[in-house]
């Protein structure tokens, strides 16, 4: 086939798109009307928004003072790493015959009591031996009220803020906080930067401490931009009482003064965003994006205008990014979601005889269904969805993709406005054509006996109900990872049906390995860690053990 005639083909798909979803009626611009009537901005939303500018502006003044003064030779040149083995990475407890990992806190705060003047002692070395004053002070901007030396030694750290580390990032364990004894060396240049880490190398191996750590974060920057270097050092001390001694694990911070500069306007944001950007690199760089695609480049004051704006002005990936940070994982704004999709959905229709981009544009009709659901407006949703549904069956086929996904988001529809039979059936019917199309270890076909193990679990149907879970799960697993969202999803629902079924050990097994790895991915701040958290602590009371679900809500920040 000619390419004219190819192009006349998709042409004709889109007209018939057009009216099979019946575009010319008043449904479109109606659900327009009822959405924007509804969709105000909350509160909350606004003032993550206007943190969200702060905070992107504060990092583009860091990255801007890095240019000017980032020191890439050391950068390049000193590596991160961490000293082997691993027992090293903990706090020694007084008798060494115990296991670290049992100390309790107040046993780590006996011990910093005891390092903290050797440590001084140690870090002023340091500080001579690169050639610099500890009590000369650090020259900033006049109207900057910070008074600061090479040498800030810091009080023993918080209590309040170690037990929020300890059970954030540290699963409890007291030996594992390493920077209750820490100190800030501030230098001016590259040079004195490399003669701070010859000094540290001398000492190591003159055998006054030992370098057990280095987090090179002018390389691998914070996510607010902030760079430094951190060195954790074990520090031996004699015990006065009986002579024998024991390390203590510290902590030296080397910063550049002209990023010490901002370094208090950034932490602000810094503490505001450290549970959204809580997780691994990844995830925090996926989350960046979106928000710097959401501000843009000259940003609005408020979040409200940065919607009209985007929607009025069709910035399309101001939209995909707002839909993003509105959505399920973030905000969970369905509304506000809800409004956005119907403006990508209504931009793509309208395009369709310039650009005929058919599939793009049913799908997004599936995810304005589906957010509709998300956001309890069942009635739209049962419009968009029945009639995407018959628009992509009609044009694309029944088995294709496309109609499969419109076809599995209708009938989740179906089982949440209680039309059970309705859903168990086309559900059922979604799976035989995807197993038979698509393949049973394709994510689409795990994703239908996913949501068909969540429609038939009911009371009385949860033997029926598991095996569709644990398929769901091994084959997500073994396709996607451990650690991706669909299979933690399936776990959780394997592990929910174990409770139900009053496999308890089971349950708890399954939970505790989903929650680890999503405070390891997404922090502990995030809708699916919370999610998790919440079913281990029911599965924990059922169980009669209310301390320790009263334990996690507090660890977790369930209300």
């Amino acid at each position: 086939m000619s390419d004219s005639a190819e192009g006349e083909k998709e042409q004709a798909k889109s007209l018939s798109l057009i009216e099979l979803l019946n575009v010319e009626s008043s449904w479109l611009s109606d659900l327009d009307s009822e959405l924007k009537k509804d969709a105000s901005v909350s509160e909350k939303a606004e003032s993550f928004y206007t943190n969200t500018v702060g905070f992107l502006q504060s990092k583009a003044l860091l990255d801007e003072a890095a240019a000017r003064k980032l020191p890439r030779n050391f950068m390049d040149s000193v590596s991160s790493f961490k000293a082997e083995p691993e027992s090293l990475q903990l706090q020694m407890p007084m008798d060494a015959s115990l296991d670290p990992l049992e100390m309790d806190l107040d046993a780590v705060y006996e011990i910093a009591s005891l390092t903290l003047p050797k440590f001084k002692s140690i870090v002023t070395d340091i500080v001579v031996q690169a050639g610099l004053d500890p009590e000369e002070a650090i020259q900033f901007d006049k109207d900057l009220d910070i008074q600061l030396r090479h040498l800030v030694l810091a009080p023993l750290k918080g209590r309040g803020r170690a037990l929020e580390k300890i059970r954030s990032d540290y699963g409890g364990k007291n030996a594992k906080l390493l920077d209750v004894v820490r100190c800030s060396i501030i230098v001016h240049t590259e040079e004195e930067l490399f003669k701070v880490a010859e000094a540290l190398d001398n000492n190591t191996q003159q055998g006054d401490f030992t370098v057990i750590r280095c987090k090179n974060r002018f390389k691998e920057p914070l996510f607010n931009g902030y760079r430094d270097a951190l060195y954790t050092i074990r520090v031996p001390v004699t015990q006065a009482d009986n002579n024998k001694m024991v390390e203590h694990c510290c902590e030296v911070q080397v910063h550049l003064s002209e990023l010490v500069f901002h370094k208090s306007t950034s932490h602000i944001y810094y503490e505001y965003f450290r549970s959204f950007f809580s997780g691994n690199v990844a995830a925090a760089d996926e989350r960046m994006v979106v928000l710097e695609r959401v501000v843009g480049k000259e940003p609005h004051a408020t979040l409200h205008e940065t919607i009209e704006s985007s929607i009025a002005t069709d910035n399309t990936t101001q939209l995909e990014a707002l839909l993003q940070l509105l959505g399920e994982d973030n905000m969970t704004e369905y509304t506000l979601a809800c409004r956005v999709a119907h403006r990508l959905v209504t931009l793509s229709l309208e395009y369709l005889s310039e650009d005929p981009s058919l599939d793009h544009s049913i799908a997004l009709l599936v995810r304005l269904g589906r957010l509709l659901r998300l956001a309890y407006k069942y009635e739209q949703a049962e419009i968009v969805l029945s009639k995407t549904r018959h628009a992509a069956s009609s044009i694309l086929g029944p088995e294709h993709r496309l109609t499969l996904s419109a076809c599995e988001n209708h009938a989740i529809l179906m089982a949440e406005i209680r039309r059970y039979d309705e859903s168990k059936t086309l559900h059922r019917t979604t799976l035989e054509i995807r197993e038979r199309v698509l393949g049973p270890e394709d994510p689409d076909t795990l994703s239908s006996c996913q949501v068909l193990a969540i429609v038939l679990d009911k009371p009385g149907h949860y033997e029926e109900a598991r095996p569709y879970f644990a398929r769901a799960y091994e084959g997500r697993r073994k396709a996607l990872g451990p650690d991706h969202r669909d299979t933690m999803d399936s776990a959780n629902g394997l592990a929910v049906i174990d409770m139900m079924n009053g496999q308890y050990d089971s349950a708890e097994s399954i939970f505790r390995a989903t929650i680890k790895t999503q405070k390891e991915k997404y922090g502990l701040d995030h809708a699916k860690t919370k999610w998790t958290g919440n079913n281990l602590a029911g599965l924990l009371m059922i169980c009669g053990r209310d301390e320790e679900a009263q334990q996690l809500a507090l660890e977790i920040g369930l209300d």
